[in-house]
């Protein structure tokens, strides 16, 4: 029997996101997504919170009645969107292209020998990482039916550790480093720097939000915003996770 949490939640599962499950086997009232795209979504009465998968939170978005359990908005969460908001954080040059592109620039002589390449959304085209800037032209090879979509080039840091933190009303409620065990806490001074992040996005209405940060041998940078609904956990504290998600769930009605 789960221990946390009041509302329901509808929660998808799925191998590659290990922390639905967690949370499944932790809150009161878990309702199990039927994978199938083409499965009837649950009646659930609102306020409720989704949970899972992009692809199913892109499902549950879509139904009339069970949107307002899922409050990420992809368009706002994609850099093109935000960039403009938190360019001080960044501490690296950056540039938003087509994916056509990147056969056509001198990225070497713009960004040295090698460049840093992710998708503009939150949908990966491909998996984010660096590249010899002389070879990152296969990109638009491989995947060219992606032609006219933007993606961020930008130069590389070296980051010594990354941290997670869940942002809800500008303030940290929780999170941890990542993506490797074992997960440490988040130093106060990361804490901060998240939610300077979270407050200079105020007026794109991204609450609650992920601020993923990196400590560097230059001082803190922005890593990438994220949503909450289909964000991986890692350490951080599912109770204050939970009641986060439930004030904002009940803060959308």
């Amino acid at each position: 029997m789960g221990d946390l949490g009041e509302l329901p939640w509808l929660i998808g599962l799925h191998d590659d996101f290990p922390s639905a499950a967690a949370l499944a086997a932790r809150v009161r009232h878990p309702v199990l997504l039927d994978p199938s795209p083409t499965a009837r979504l649950p009646v659930l009465a609102l306020p409720a919170v989704a949970y899972g998968p992009m692809r199913a939170m892109l499902r549950v978005a879509r139904d009339p009645q069970l949107a307002a359990a899922m409050g990420d908005d992809y368009a706002r969460l994609r850099c093109s969107a935000y960039y403009p908001y938190v360019w001080r954080f960044l501490g690296r040059a950056a540039v938003l292209v087509p994916l056509v592109a990147l056969a056509t620039l001198d990225l070497a002589r713009m960004f040295g020998p090698r460049v840093f390449v992710r998708s503009d959304t939150n949908f990966k085209l491909f998996t984010a990482e660096v590249h010899d800037a002389a070879a990152v032209a296969v990109l638009s090879e491989r995947h060219a039916i992606h032609a006219d979509a933007l993606v961020v080039v930008s130069e590389v840091i070296a980051i010594t550790a990354e941290y997670r933190c869940f942002c809800h009303r500008g303030q940290f409620v929780c999170g941890s480093s990542y993506p490797a065990v074992p997960y440490a806490p988040v130093p106060a001074a990361m804490r901060a720097f998240a939610e300077e992040i979270a407050a200079a996005v105020a007026p794109l209405g991204l609450d609650p939000l992920t601020v993923d940060v990196a400590e560097t041998p230059d001082g803190p940078r922005l890593v990438e915003l994220g949503g909450v609904h289909a964000w991986g956990l890692y350490g951080s504290d599912p109770a204050a996770f939970v009641a986060m998600m439930e004030a904002a769930a009940r803060d959308r009605l």
